[in-house]
């Protein structure tokens, strides 16, 4: 299974000038596959609307196809459109344990202005 991320042009390419990346395709391992497919169904399921972006070093990993090992922890940061992410990490652990799977415990950053620190984080490992 792959993923599509279409990138965006800051500005249009003049003409005659090749744009060299129009679709990045990434190749997703069976657990990325899994978790995920776990996650769309969370929003399927709750009828959240929620818009589900991955973003930092995952992603940059990917597009540059470095491997990772894996006996590594690969961490994939996840943002949502609509909803705090302790709100969602609760919900997929009633996904979870609805589906006869373990449920993990997690951990919330709050936001600190102060330290920089401008969003709510939730940690989870699966």
């Amino acid at each position: 299974m792959s993923f599509l991320a279409e990138p965006t042009l800051k500005k249009p390419a003049p003409p005659n000038e090749d744009v060299v990346v129009d679709v990045v395709e990434l190749m997703l391992t069976e657990q990325e596959k899994r978790l995920f497919d776990l996650m769309k169904d969370v929003v399927r399921k709750n009828k959240l609307g929620t818009t589900l972006r991955v973003a930092g070093g995952w992603v940059r990993d990917k597009i540059l196809n470095f491997k990772m090992e894996d006996s590594k922890a690969v961490d994939i940061d996840i943002a949502l459109d609509n909803m705090l992410g302790c709100d969602f990490a609760i919900l997929v652990n009633r996904w979870l344990e609805e589906n006869g799977e373990e449920h993990h415990d997690f951990g919330v950053m709050h936001k600190n202005s102060e330290k920089s620190k401008h969003l709510e984080t939730a940690r989870v490992k699966v």
